[in-house]
């Protein structure tokens, strides 16, 4: 028996020159892209070690806190509460965490810090506006336009209206911070809102525990004011009444319904000759 053999077909292959060529030169690039890239990571590391290492060098510490807009408040009380010391690296102060920080200081409204490259921190304040000075049965007290009580010994009650509360006062808000309830502070922002020909006039008011409002006048007369609305119509109707009502002997002027106005002397005054303000009644 003759065996079969099996020839194998060998294949040749052979790459074209030119591809040969263009994989060759696509492997370069590839490594020359790689290389490149090694460079700029070993570039961009340096060169923010380099940042770093000047953000955090004397060079850029904090050399300088400025505080403006203090008219009370102390500077130097100021940059101790915003936790900024001098030293401290620029770059890497919290100005949000410093913010709020002053903040929570009695008597300061609202405050923006900013850098002043190469060394300076900039702070500027504003201050709470005193708008009367309340004297509840537990002492007086500043009350300021936001709400918030104020320290006596830091801003003057010089020129504030004196206003009476009467009855317990629950105040609000935190211990350092507190703030008197909205009734206190619309009798407050009232008198602080006064035009000043009718403020000359006011020497004192009085929130009732009712939480109406009454005035009394320098010449001892009474303005009652009632309940805390219509604000403005109400004073815009004391006004009228000083200026167009003799003063004679007058005790009470009501002007709970701004629209009809009374007055009530102790005597027979002069007639009343404003259409706005009803007969006068004598007597009280």
């Amino acid at each position: 028996m003759t065996g079969t053999r099996t020839r194998e077909r060998v294949v040749r292959t052979q790459v074209e020159p030119r591809l040969q060529q263009r994989r060759l030169e696509v492997l370069h690039e590839e490594r020359a892209q790689r290389r490149r890239s090694l460079v700029l990571l070993v570039v961009a590391i340096g060169v923010v070690g380099a940042l770093v290492a000047v953000g955090f060098s004397p060079l850029l510490d904090v050399d300088r806190v400025v505080v403006e807009g203090t008219d009370h408040l102390e500077a130097d009380r100021i940059v101790d509460a915003s936790g900024i010391e001098v030293g401290d690296p620029m770059v890497a102060l919290d100005l949000d965490e410093a913010r709020d920080a002053l903040r929570a200081v009695p008597g300061v409204r609202s405050a923006h810090l900013e850098r002043e490259w190469p060394s300076t921190v900039r702070i500027t304040l504003t201050e709470e506006r005193p708008a009367a000075l309340a004297l509840f049965s537990t002492g007086p007290g500043i009350v300021a336009t936001t709400g918030r009580l104020l320290d006596g010994d830091t801003f003057p009650s010089d020129g504030l209206l004196p206003l009476v509360v009467e009855g317990d006062v629950q105040l609000d808000g935190s211990e350092d911070l507190p703030e008197v309830p909205e009734d206190v502070l619309v009798a407050a922002m009232a008198l602080h809102r006064m035009d000043e020909g009718l403020r000359s006039r006011v020497a004192s008011a009085t929130l009732h525990e009712a939480g109406t409002l009454s005035f009394a006048l320098d010449d001892g007369a009474t303005v009652r004011i009632g309940p805390l609305e219509d604000l403005p119509a109400k004073l815009g109707a004391v006004e009228a009444v000083l200026a167009q009502v003799h003063p004679e002997c007058w005790e009470v002027i009501d002007v709970r319904e701004p629209t009809r106005v009374t007055v009530s002397r102790s005597c027979e005054g002069p007639p009343v000759t404003d259409a706005g303000v009803a007969p006068e009644e004598p007597g009280g």
